[in-house]
């Protein structure tokens, strides 16, 4: 008989599949190491040794935005943190000035969380705030205001120097100024107008800035908006078969990353491609997604079914989302963070602070959450879990013999054969063997751990062919 090995490269870490088995909360690149986790969030200032103080009339964190502002006064760029509470009202914290205080902003309210978008615009800059019920623009140094006659958008984004929307109600048109003027939306003159689109791709849902282009998300494909002659041209760049999950799409690294029913894909400005990623049997449904990116890495909030009598974390009470996608587009690798219930994400990418923050559905509704390094949620160990079934190319008949690790002390490894199953605890971090003997037909391979800091560097199965 001949012996040979089975290691982790034989598993495809990067290739998550559910017929073949599942994992969470370990990080899948080569090996299996620890997973990120989320912590409440610290203010970025000199004595931040506290959390955030949330204003006592917000039971429930909606909704957070980042953007800075050039005061003159100062002579320097301020950073600012919006919150948007379920009493309808804008908080604002400046953040590196020793504040963990959000304070009401100017008694604004809003029907729903605004989008926000910042941009230099005669020699100051601008914020757009726009929600479902109306639009305010706040200059520097100057008092926020309500912009009358304008039409109700729900995206935005600027790309040579012109400003393109998308609409909450006339979904077939791109609104446009190339003055960066908001305030003469919904006129049409030699500076503003609107694009019709057709209507076989569906209604115009997001427009992002991509490598220079503008590109429009709509419900069924992709269309670019190219200028000649200083006419704006609409072609058509993908036609999809499967309904665009608009809340999914997120500009990150070289790539836009998009959900449909069928998977994940990635668009690089010409060509789109399905990303290996069989999570079909996983979703429920994609409603309730959100996404947000930060350099390489791509994070989606989700609801998956794990097909498994598992209650992690918010899964032992009702819940919206149960899951966080972490994805890096340049190697695939991948992580999912399995017991986490999170609204939406906001990326913070400054010169003194970069991070990723989250706000959630439930359980942590008044908190602002920080992902991080290490595998817990706001400090209780997330439990991992990584299962291979039927780790055989084929059903011939085998003798296993010995199962060698090198990993963390604790962790736990269960290989299921046809007629039994046995059990493993390494017992000291480092290389830890354990011999046997066991005919088989095929294997089934689980590994756990409660340790937040896990990792199995080499995981061999010796067996010989009968």
């Amino acid at each position: 008989m001949t012996k040979k090995k089975l290691t982790l490269k034989d598993f495809n870490l990067t290739c998550p599949s559910q017929q073949n088995g599942v994992s969470f909360n370990f990080a899948l690149s080569k090996n299996l190491t620890n997973s990120l986790g989320i912590k409440e969030c610290l203010p970025p200032i000199l004595t931040g040794t506290r959390p955030y103080n949330i204003p006592a009339n917000v039971t429930k964190i909606l909704g957070l935005s980042h953007f800075s502002q050039y005061a003159h006064t100062s002579q320097k760029s301020i950073n600012r943190l919006l919150l948007y509470g379920d009493d309808g009202k804008l908080y604002i914290n400046q953040m590196f000035a020793n504040s963990y205080n959000f304070m009401p902003q100017y008694s604004l309210t809003f029907g729903s969380n605004p989008v926000c978008l910042c941009y230099r615009y005669e020699d100051t800059e601008c914020a757009i705030l726009a929600s479902n019920d109306k639009t305010v623009i706040w200059r520097s140094n100057t008092q926020p205001y309500v912009v009358e006659n304008v039409p109700i958008v729900n995206s935005i984004c600027i790309c040579n120097n012109i400003l393109f929307c998308t609409l909450l109600k006339e979904c077939y048109k791109i609104w446009y100024n190339k003055n960066l003027d908001f305030e003469k939306l919904g006129k049409e003159d030699s500076s503003s107008g609107y694009i019709l689109m057709d209507v076989e791709l569906g209604h115009a849902r997001k427009v992002i800035t991509f490598f220079d282009s503008v590109y429009i998300f709509r419900d069924y494909g992709i269309s670019k908006v190219s200028i000649y002659k200083n006419e704006l041209v609409v072609s058509e760049v993908y036609k999809s078969n499967t309904l665009i999950c608009i809340s999914t799409i997120c500009a990150c690294g070289n790539y836009i990353i998009f959900l449909t029913e069928n998977g994940i894909y990635s668009f690089n400005g010409t060509k789109v491609n399905k990303l290996e990623f069989n999570l079909n049997n996983l979703l429920p449904n994609l409603q309730n997604a959100s996404c947000a990116s930060l350099g390489n890495l791509y994070y989606l909030s989700l609801k998956l079914n794990f097909l498994d009598e598992n209650k992690i974390l918010c899964e032992q009470n009702e819940c919206v989302n149960n899951a966080l996608l972490v994805l890096n587009v340049e190697d695939n690798s991948y992580q999912i963070l399995r017991g986490v219930d999170i609204l939406s994400l906001l990326p913070i990418k400054t010169q003194q602070w970069e991070t990723m923050l989250a706000i959630f559905n439930s359980g942590n509704t008044r908190t602002i959450g920080e992902v991080f390094l290490e595998s817990s949620f706001f400090g209780e160990v997330l439990p991992k879990l990584f299962c291979k079934k039927n780790v055989f190319e084929d059903d011939a008949l085998k003798l296993v013999t010995k199962l060698k690790v090198n990993c963390t002390s604790g962790t736990k490894f269960e290989l299921q054969f046809l007629n039994n199953t046995l059990n493993f605890v390494a017992q000291k971090d480092g290389v830890n063997i354990f011999c046997f003997k066991q005919l088989c037909n095929n294997l089934n391979i689980t590994i756990t751990s409660k340790n937040n800091l896990c990792k199995v560097n080499t995981f061999e199965v010796e067996y010989y062919d009968c």
